[in-house]
């Protein structure tokens, strides 16, 4: 839905000028009259003063009040923003992270305890990621979705921080049902790109039913990824009320030596050797909680050998309507007909320039002309440093060419990539999917170049050189299929910024011709639904009910951030989050109907 901004709120003070003016004339008129009484009787004054009127003309006063006005919102850039769902290509795997928070986590033998510890961890893991999409998990006597698959690094970040022991009703360590959730979260439409990273003690209450769902895992192709966290000496668990619990009197854990020296006290031990067993039945890898990234580090490298999937984002693009045009030429007219003095013309034209600007003057034709005459003549370092000021999408294209030339092809991406985020129509959208096309061809990313080429014939389904590119794209990979002889595109092309007289560019738009050469002619294609993976089978991120589950989540830390920032006070948003998530909880245990596992843990 459409919204009013302002781009330059301040000039708004200029609404003030005419009141100001209008209470300094009324003051001087009153001081006048003043005067004039102490040199003759009022009735006197129209006999002994010449070109004096009665007559005050309000509505004159009128309407350069509403001209003024009118001039002093042009001079603050009112425009209508508006939010239109875009799609974007990304490229990742999908990562269930699966966080325990039974009792046993909030042992202090990790300061502070090991869940905070596993928190501060979680931050460091996820600052790593890049294009990745994380579901959160939390576990006890029952395993949660908190959150759904989402590339939203933030919300993720925001709910994780949010995980109490205190949130869940039942308590326990059931380690197996959260692999089960874990599992069905990532969904079944892809082979390939998963994964699932566990943060835990280890504690559970049937190993062999953990054991089983980890083999489960493994026969769907996703890997089993471990954080231990806790010691092997292990720490006294809280019950929550300020005191350690103990084991009933008479009561002893038969795997617990060592507790009878302890005068029961119940006593939470790393499992380190289970944990490691489950992560290799699966392929995946086991660390242990370490001071420095090590630990992280380690998890990474297993990671970055899963091969990753390309997916489709979509985000809000935003598209602006300026309003100053209008005001400002109400405002003329109406300075015009009343006949407005020297003075009113000469503050209009000295509001005209701040009112015509685009934003923060980034995007004036002339310095466009001049990032185009330096990247025509080949003065890359000079074109590049105009470009990066014009924060437009020409701005954005034209560093990308730029950096196309220079063959980074990872910035010519980026760029492009920013760009189709300020594409302000269908064709703008195609032509920056078709240069992101090309540059994932110069990567080597054939099976991403060939949805980039195809979501630019979605945009402008007559795009003919994305057409030629995507059946080149084919005709390589039946090639590769045959054990044909193989070019790799940086071999069969010299790629170069497109003339601006080509029929595809508009004038500023710096854009690399074809990434691939040849007469192969493909006929005309379109794309699947938004967050199509390609393969049989519907995304789990773009479930109706995910995305439900997503926009609510987002939407909670969007409203808590903003009030929390408000003079440090934080709000009813902050406050109801965990409130959510706890109700949650009390949902899905009851739709459940888990029962709490009696064994030798207490919780």
């Amino acid at each position: 839905m459409p919204h009013l901004e302002w781009r330059e709120p301040l000039w708004l003070l200029l609404l003030l000028v005419p009141w100001l003016m209008l209470a300094w004339n009324k003051r001087n008129s009153i001081a006048r009259q003043r005067r004039l009484a102490a040199f003759a009787d009022a009735h006197l004054w129209p006999k002994l003063i010449t070109g004096e009127k009665s007559n005050t003309r309000p509505a004159r006063h009128l309407t350069m009040i509403i001209a003024w006005t009118l001039a002093a919102l042009a001079a603050a850039g009112p425009y209508f923003l508006r939010e239109t769902p875009q799609p974007e290509q990304r490229r990742g795997i999908d990562i269930a992270v699966i966080m325990d928070v039974s009792p046993s986590m909030a042992s202090p033998d990790i300061a502070p305890s090991r869940l905070q510890r596993a928190k501060l961890e979680l931050h460091d893991f996820v600052s790593h990621l890049h294009g990745d999409r994380l579901a959160l998990i939390a576990f006890s006597a029952n395993a949660y979705v908190t959150l759904p698959l989402t590339p939203d690094k933030d919300t993720f970040l925001y709910f994780a921080d949010l995980l109490d022991p205190a949130l869940v009703m039942k308590h326990g360590s059931n380690l197996a049902r959260a692999l089960q959730v874990a599992r069905q979260t990532l969904g079944s439409a892809s082979t390939q790109g998963r994964a699932v990273l566990l943060i835990s003690d280890g504690e559970t209450h049937n190993s062999k039913t953990t054991l089983a769902e980890a083999n489960n895992l493994r026969m769907a192709g996703i890997p089993l990824f471990i954080l231990g966290v806790g010691t092997e000496a292990g720490g006294p668990v809280p019950d929550g009320r300020g005191h350690f619990m103990r084991y009933p009197e008479g009561r002893r854990a038969a795997s617990r030596p060592g507790d009878e020296q302890q005068n029961n006290l119940v006593v939470s031990r790393l499992a380190r050797g289970e944990l490691m067993a489950l992560a290799a039945s699966t392929g995946g890898g086991y660390a242990g909680l370490r001071n420095d990234d090590g630990d992280i580090q380690q998890l990474l490298t297993g990671l970055h050998k899963i091969e990753a999937k390309s997916y489709q984002q979509i985000h809000e693009a935003q598209h602006a309507y300026q309003l100053f045009p209008w005001l400002l030429g109400a405002s003329l007219l109406l300075f015009i007909w009343k006949g407005a003095r020297r003075a009113d013309v000469l503050a209009m034209l000295l509001i005209w320039p701040f009112a015509s600007l685009p934003q923060n003057a980034q995007a004036s034709p002339w310095r466009e002309q001049s990032a185009m005459e330096a990247l025509t003549s080949g003065d890359y370092a000079r074109a590049a440093a105009l470009y990066r000021g014009i924060k437009t999408y020409n701005g954005l294209m034209g560093l990308g060419a730029v950096a196309y030339r220079q063959r980074d092809w990872q910035q010519a991406l980026a760029a492009f990539r920013q760009a189709a985020r300020l594409a302000a129509s269908a064709e703008e959208q195609a032509k920056a999917a078709y240069n992101s096309g090309n540059a994932l061809v110069q990567l080597g990313h054939l099976d991403e170049a060939a949805r980039a080429y195809e979501t630019a014939l979605m945009w402008q389904n007559n795009y003919s050189r994305a057409a030629l590119n995507l059946s080149l794209i084919n005709k390589e990979k039946q090639l590769r299929a045959s054990g044909g002889k193989i070019g790799t595109p940086q071999e069969n092309t010299a790629l170069t910024p497109e003339r601006q007289n080509d029929k595809n560019t508009k004038e500023g738009s710096n854009r690399p011709t074809d990434a691939l050469k040849g007469s192969a002619q493909l006929p005309r294609r379109g794309t699947g639904a938004p967050g199509s993976t390609g393969l049989s089978g519907v995304d789990p991120a773009y479930k109706p009910e995910v995305l439900q589950a997503r926009q609510q989540m987002q939407s909670i830390r969007d409203n808590a951030q903003g009030c929390a920032s408000v003079a440090g006070a934080g709000c009813a948003e902050a406050a109801n989050a965990q409130e959510l998530l706890s109700n949650r909880f009390s949902t899905a245990d009851k739709a459940a109907g888990i029962i709490v596992v009696e064994d030798e843990k207490p919780w």
